[in-house]
């Protein structure tokens, strides 16, 4: 559920013609968990942890915008990365309003100077924005 903002919808592109994917905004936990195909993960009796930082690391070459509309795509982001965010557009839970203790997230351009776990969802939607691949220390 890290992709998953807490309800969270924007417009970035406004009277464009684009390709859209209908969602229902009623239900976005369980689409994300549908289309992600993480149900077997959920009731699996075990998990192990796999090196996967050469398919991530090659994965910019095979993104594309088609790509990321096809439900049959979303199940191979089932991975978390570490990089070290030089301007990713990332989900980041911070005290946007000085007058509140409270914090709330935004997907904004991030930069840290120590490397930050991110979930795969959240990188091809980095990609989206930015139009670049991060670079992969780890998968």
């Amino acid at each position: 559920m890290s992709a998953y903002y807490g309800g969270r919808t924007e417009v970035r592109v406004r009277r464009t013609r684009v390709p859209v994917v209908h969602l229902d905004f009623l239900s976005m936990y369980p689409t994300v968990n549908a289309l992600l195909g993480l149900w077997s993960l959920l009731i699996a009796e075990q998990l192990r942890v796999e090196d996967a930082t050469g398919r991530v690391r090659q994965f910019e070459y095979t993104l594309s915008l088609e790509r990321c509309l096809d439900k049959e795509f979303w199940s191979g982001l089932r991975f978390f990365a570490r990089i070290r965010p030089a301007g990713d557009v990332l989900p980041v839970r911070a005290q946007y309003d000085p007058s509140t203790p409270t914090t709330s997230i935004g997907v904004n351009p991030l930069w840290v100077d120590d490397s930050i776990w991110v979930a795969g969802p959240d990188l091809v939607t980095s990609w989206l924005l930015t139009g670049r691949w991060p670079e992969i220390e780890e998968a």
